[in-house]
């Protein structure tokens, strides 16, 4: 079966520099490639709908876990609106909840903020590269 709604170039180029060249849920340096919060489409292939992320996150957090991955909104349902559900991504050792923008920035200010260790339903101990402690949201696209 052939896929449809493919992220156009410039989108991924966006999500690529959003997230720094690293998984957006872990910071593994060894990305699978980008994934769709909400059923392809092609009117939705747009930054604000993508995320970039490595093999186990894609697969192990948010595929073989929908009903936490609707909940972190790493997925979302065809009746939502994605461009108003929040994400939660790993910035440093802290995982925040942003809003995407189509323009491969994240909302200038985290909805919320939590230690990884107390927030994520999926918390595993895979190993993955950690990235350095952010200092600044320049490399994750924040404004």
């Amino acid at each position: 079966m052939k896929r449809t709604a493919e992220f156009p170039a410039n989108v991924r180029q966006l999500v690529y520099a959003r997230a720094g060249g690293r998984c957006e849920l872990c910071n593994s340096t060894q990305v699978e490639g980008i994934h769709h919060r909400q059923r392809r489409a092609p009117s939705n292939c747009v930054a604000s709908n993508a995320l970039l992320l490595c093999y186990q996150c894609h697969h192990g957090k948010i595929h073989e876990n929908p009903s936490a991955a609707y909940t972190m909104g790493w997925l979302v349902h065809h009746w939502d609106d994605y461009h108003q559900v929040p994400v939660w991504l790993k910035l440093g050792s802290i995982m925040s909840r942003w809003i995407l923008l189509d323009d491969g920035t994240l909302d200038v200010t985290p909805i919320e903020e939590a230690d990884t260790g107390e927030l994520d339903p999926l918390s595993d101990s895979i190993g993955h590269d950690q990235r350095a402690e952010v200092t600044s949201r320049e490399g994750r696209g924040g404004r």
